[in-house]
């Protein structure tokens, strides 16, 4: 399945929580102004295979998030350009039991109090904050390789912010380059 939310004042608002790729294949894109806002989670591939795309100022608003949820699951999310963003108010996971990447560029803002990236044992978790304004940040603590194996890449003046712990594992993996913080 496949929904595309595009265009300002175009929304959806989801009660309780939003699976893309339940169990099949899914794929959500939010763009050019568009929004979705959950009072529960956004789950991209839960156990099936899901791919959320957000671009050109598209913007998400979740309580939490999980990309890569079950064992054996594949989540995929982007967030590129200029107020382009995804804000979860609690816990974000890119790799909760299943394989979860997440892609923040040219500008992305992803944002969160907890994260976590590689959580279970199985697990796989990998992000990727490139270029010059993009951003994670965990209003919290941050996590990377907890059980389960996490990388966090930071390149080409992308930036992370951490307001309380940054943990990084026995199998976690943090790079960071030259141009970054």
């Amino acid at each position: 399945g496949e929904v595309s939310v595009e265009g300002e004042g175009s929304s959806w608002y989801c009660e309780y929580r939003l699976s893309v790729g339940c169990y099949g294949e899914g794929t959500l894109e939010i763009s050019n102004g568009g929004s979705i806002r959950c009072e529960g989670a956004l789950s991209v591939g839960s156990y099936g295979q899901g791919t959320l795309n957000i671009s050109n100022g598209g913007n998400s608003s979740t309580w939490e998030g999980y990309i890569g949820k079950s064992s054996g699951s594949t989540g995929t999310a982007s967030v590129d350009g200029e107020d382009s963003s995804w804000n979860c108010s609690y816990n974000l996971y890119v790799g909760f039991y299943g394989e979860g990447t997440l892609e923040i560029s040219n500008g992305g803002n992803v944002s969160c109090e907890w994260g976590h990236i590689g959580k279970y044992s199985g697990s796989t978790g990998e992000v990727s904050v490139d270029g010059a304004g993009s951003r994670l940040s965990c209003d919290d603590v941050l996590y990377i390789g907890y059980d389960g194996q996490g990388t966090l890449n930071i390149s080409n003046g992308g930036n992370l912010e951490v307001g309380g712990t940054l943990q990084v594992s026995s199998t976690g993996t943090l790079n960071i380059d030259s141009t970054s913080s």
